[in-house]
């Protein structure tokens, strides 16, 4: 039977609890916009800072901001934020195992607690050990666990500490939780064996407990009857929690996996509703690959009946293609002809232009003009020649071949972009291996002596380059490597962990600079992530909209800073255990673009407190922000939220461009936001660091600096009159500027306007143009966001 994971919450409870049980009422919080819900008790308070002060004058009558605490983590969001509270929330009678342990005198409170050096796993006796440094050198610390619920554990330290928090259960490896949980019962009493099975029920382990029912019956075969009762509910949880998963693999693309576990799906005992749902979902994919083969078929039959011969041979190159790359993702393309294969009024060439067009466009573009098929499938070799290429003279010549095609124009050319083969190959890169990119920068056009840009990528199980996939971007804490932090996401081949089961790709850029023991706000570093960005768009296909930008520690650290430099690069921030730097403080207006999910502990250095003002701020405005606080724990990695973290990440893309944005920036050559760019930006008055200065390695000149004061840009769209928009830039540092625009933000019907504070820069009529949308695609490959037209304005 195969072993899936889930995040499916049981609300039933078998009635007879046979040893100490907890009854949990708790509350659940939905939040607006994406409907992300988090449970536990809410209340209202005023800031989240630790000394209890807030510095927005808010009277006493006045709480924005909603604390939610599960007795493990607390939360805080905006008020303003939810859409409804449930506050008696049932979750059930759950049962909990105590563990006697000798504690000590605990009279001393743990503060504030730095990284440690050492911790170890915990052993049978419910046993760690743990090496702190302090002032005074390293402290060892032995931490036990006191008592386990299916949802989390209680751990205290021994000795004089006073010191307690929660883990969650899942963060011990099985076998060990099954040895704890049978170390404080009686396998010989019934009582006991029951507690056990229906504890793993509630922690929605539903192998686990059949498997100890199955055990029971043997030992207790008087008691099959009513053992079989409880089996039987358990099985069909277990049942709708496959094919929770089996669906959800589907989704993410891993059709291999999905019908192969659909097919071996236990059966036994399988109420109707179940047993109807695997036979859909088989049946499903039967049709498809049914549909695919008959494709095929027909696209051969129908080039036999085509007369001209070099059409022939091209429509030859095409089904090469399609049978190639055709699949249950890439079959919807051919919905149109599906649709018309077996019209006996439509002719041959038509039919193929439907699967050829659905093919290269998309099936909402498919078209029935064979001759223009033919065109467009020229203009897309001509297309990728002119991203590939290196030599300046050879790519003005393939574009200069592109725009003289008949028939084809610039909306051709956009609308085939989404769906082009990767620009740059990267054949030696597998799915679930991790493996290290160098980035091309020659092709990123940028000069030769430009730092290199090294990163690791892991590809998530059946990856395919005709699917567009969600990315997390990982930094690293300066103690831990590269590989760590693509393991922390995906794990790999052999142990393939949450990224991989969701269907992300994980990208983990070099982005620090040798030699440092801390992260400080950089050039360098925004160079490395930003160019790593550009370069895995080109290699692997990438859903721009859903880019995440993540962090432990000092990769916190820059995840603040990078992210809140660039937030429309980005869906989310995810910074873990990492500190506001105090230059970014400067940029938090930018969070109005991003969302951010802060993961902190209680007493991890001084980081709450570090951040308290700035998150206070943030969330007082009602920005989208989460802060995740776990009680009583210092400098960990926190993989318990991890899906908690994904459940986030999966309702979130990156906002629409807006047609409206006021931001703020550090630096000159951080300059490009949504649609404009600001060049010829002034030059930092003063360094605001020496130190940083002198050690951030040369980039794309002219070097980039650091500002001690933010500069802003103001855009707007002013669409209301009939004849005429108007684009208005009232404020702005830079003396150039270069604007992007495509139909999402404005009608080309309309002639434009364009003012530069009070300078009028532009008045006339845009049209889509060719040699702008190729160029902003080989600079950014961004297949969701295309420009279709490029205003210089000087």
């Amino acid at each position: 039977m195969p072993e899936f994971r889930s995040h499916f919450r049981t609300l039933a409870c078998w009635a007879a609890a046979i040893c100490w049980s907890l009854t949990v009422t708790a509350g659940e919080v939905r939040l607006k916009g994406n409907g992300f819900t988090i449970q536990g008790n809410p209340a209202p308070v005023q800031n989240v800072s630790p000394n209890g002060k807030t510095e927005t004058g808010l009277n006493n009558e006045v709480y924005p901001i909603t604390m939610i605490e599960n007795g493990m983590v607390r939360y805080f969001v905006p008020t303003h934020s939810i859409a409804g509270i449930n506050r008696d929330q049932i979750l059930g009678q759950f049962d909990v195992f105590k563990l006697k342990q000798a504690l000590g005198s605990r009279s001393q409170p743990v503060g504030h607690v730095g990284i440690p050096t050492k911790v170890t796993e915990f052993n049978a006796k419910g046993h760690r050990s743990i090496t702190l440094q302090s002032e005074r050198g390293p402290v060892d610390v032995v931490q036990v666990i006191t008592e386990i619920g299916p949802q989390y554990c209680k751990v205290s330290a021994t000795g004089r500490l006073l010191w307690d928090f929660s883990i969650a259960t899942t963060s011990l490896k099985s076998d060990r939780l099954d040895e704890l949980i049978r170390g404080v019962t009686d396998q010989t009493k019934i009582e006991d064996r029951l507690t056990i099975a229906r504890f793993y029920v509630q922690a929605n382990r539903y192998i686990e407990a059949l498997r100890e029912l199955e055990s029971i019956i043997k030992d207790f075969p008087e008691k099959e009857a009513q053992v079989n009762g409880i089996a039987l509910e358990a099985r069909q949880q277990l049942a709708a929690q496959l094919l929770n998963e089996l669906e959800h693999r589907r989704v993410r693309g891993q059709h291999r996996v999905a019908y192969e576990s659909a097919k071996a799906f236990p059966v036994e005992q399988m109420s109707a509703a179940n047993l109807r749902r695997v036979r859909e979902f088989i049946a499903a994919y039967d049709q498809s690959r049914e549909d695919a083969e008959r494709v095929l078929m027909l696209l051969g039959e129908l080039q036999g009946q085509i007369k001209d011969q070099q059409q022939r041979e091209l429509l030859e190159a095409m089904r090469a293609e399609v049978n190639e790359q055709l699949s249950y993702e890439t079959l919807s393309r051919m919905k149109p002809f599906l649709a018309r294969c077996d019209d006996a009024t439509a002719k041959a060439d038509e039919k193929l232009a439907l699967a050829y067009s659905g093919w290269l466009l998309g099936d909402s573009k498919a078209i029935d003009r064979l001759d223009k098929v033919v065109a467009i499938w020229k203009a897309r070799f001509l297309a990728l020649d002119t991203l590939r290429e290196l030599d300046g003279k050879k790519r003005l010549q393939s574009l200069a071949d592109l725009i003289k095609l008949e028939g084809v124009g610039p909306e051709t050319i956009a609308a085939l972009l989404p769906f082009l083969p990767p620009v740059l190959e990267t054949p030696a890169v597998k799915p679930g291996q991790p493996a290290l990119v160098t980035a091309n920068l020659e092709h990123a056009d940028l000069p030769a002596d430009s730092p290199p840009v090294n990163y690791q990528v892991l590809l998530p199980q059946e990856y395919s380059p005709q699917r567009s996939y969600p990315v997390i971007v990982t930094l690293r804490p300066i103690e831990r490597t590269l590989e760590w932090s693509l393991r922390w996401w995906g794990g790999n081949s052999d142990e393939p962990l949450q990224a991989q089961r969701h269907g992300y790709i994980v990208i983990a850029p070099e982005y620090l600079i040798p030699g440092e023991k801390s992260y400080s706000p950089n050039a360098h570093s925004h160079y490395v992530v930003l160019q790593t960005l550009r370069d895995a768009r080109k290699r692997f296909n990438i859903d721009s909209d859903r880019i995440f930008l993540t962090g432990h520690g000092t990769g916190g650290d820059a995840t603040f800073d990078i992210g809140l430099a660039h937030p429309d690069e980005f869906a989310g921030l995810i910074p873990i255990c990492g500190t506001i730097p105090n230059l970014t403080r400067h940029l938090s207006g930018n969070s109005k673009w991003t969302g951010l999910y802060i993961i902190t502990g209680e007493l991890d250095r001084d980081t709450f407190e570090r951040n308290a003002v700035i998150v206070n701020r943030w969330l007082i405005g009602m920005q989208d922000v989460i802060l995740a606080e776990y009680l009583g724990r210092g400098y960990e990695s926190y993989y318990g939220e991890i899906h908690k973290l994904f459940s986030w990440m999966e309702l979130r893309q990156r906002p629409k461009l807006p047609k409206e944005f006021f931001i703020e920036s550090m630096r000159p050559n951080d300059n490009r936001f949504f649609w404009v760019k600001g060049q010829t930006l002034p030059p930092a008055p003063r360094p605001l660091n020496n130190r940083l200065n002198a050690k951030t390695p040369p980039v794309p000149k002219p070097r980039p600096q650091v500002q001690d004061r933010a500069f802003s840009l103001s855009v707007k769209i002013l669409d209301g009159r009939e004849d005429a928009t108007q684009l208005l830039i009232p404020i702005t540092t830079a003396s150039q500027h270069t604007i992007w625009l495509n139909q999402d933000l404005l009608s080309f019907d309309k002639r434009l306007h364009v003012k530069v504070k009070e300078e009028r820069k532009f008045n006339d009529f845009i049209a889509p143009n060719t040699e702008a949308i190729l160029e902003d695609f080989r600079t950014r490959a961004d297949r969701q966001r295309i420009f279709q037209v490029k205003l210089e304005l000087n």
